[in-house]
């Protein structure tokens, strides 16, 4: 006899299965490959080219360096330290001071203050200038303050302490510190005012 109403066990319905078995899954829709637009891969390389380029990282720099003032005495090249240096001034008049050594040029009026000016040629083995030395360098050194008289003065500079060599030719090296690769000599400041200043003090003015 048949049955009034149909079966609703869906393996009866074989049309039915079939049908929804035919619909796709959302695991079955394949999605496109997007790929990094030409402009995103430009800039990658040039990001890359730009890392390849920079120089290797340098070791750290532990050279010691000595701020000079260097200036010229019978067109060679000297240095003083310029922690010693107060301030550079043209050279004007200077008042004799008969009877002392060579070296001893005189005193000359720094603002109504009285200062001795030296000339370091005879210590250091120059000749005697034979024209007028243009400018003065005062110097400040163990609490006193004189000038040094010089050709010209050229400037402020750095040198490596470690490329000063004892070597030193034509010249006393009693006051040189030492010379650098230029040829730069480096006057030690502590043996010019030993001699300079403090075995003649008896006969100079107080300062």
């Amino acid at each position: 006899m048949k049955p009034l109403f149909p079966s609703s066990d869906p393996s009866t319905d074989s049309s039915a299965h079939q049908k929804s078995s035919r619909l796709p899954s959302s695991t079955d829709v394949e999605t496109p490959a997007v790929s990094a637009p030409p402009e995103t891969e430009m800039q990658i390389l040039a990001r890359r080219a730009q890392a390849l380029a920079q120089p290797p990282a340098r070791a750290e720099d532990k050279t010691t360096w000595i701020r000079v003032l260097t200036f010229t005495l019978d067109q060679q090249t000297f240095a003083i330290e310029n922690t010693n240096v107060l301030e550079v001034i043209p050279l004007g008049d200077i008042a004799p001071l008969p009877g002392l050594p060579a070296f001893v040029r005189g005193l000359v009026n720094l603002r109504s203050r009285v200062v001795p000016a030296f000339d370091p040629r005879p210590l250091i083995n120059l000749p005697a200038a034979t024209a007028k030395q243009q400018q003065a360098i005062l110097i400040s050194h163990s609490g006193c303050e004189f000038f040094l008289l010089v050709d010209a003065v050229e400037g402020l500079t750095e040198i490596p302490h470690d490329s000063l060599s004892s070597e030193v030719v034509a010249f006393n090296s009693a006051y040189v510190r030492g010379v650098d690769a230029q040829g730069v000599l480096v006057l030690d400041m502590t043996a010019l005012h030993r001699d300079l200043v403090i075995d003649d003090t008896a006969a100079l003015p107080s300062f």
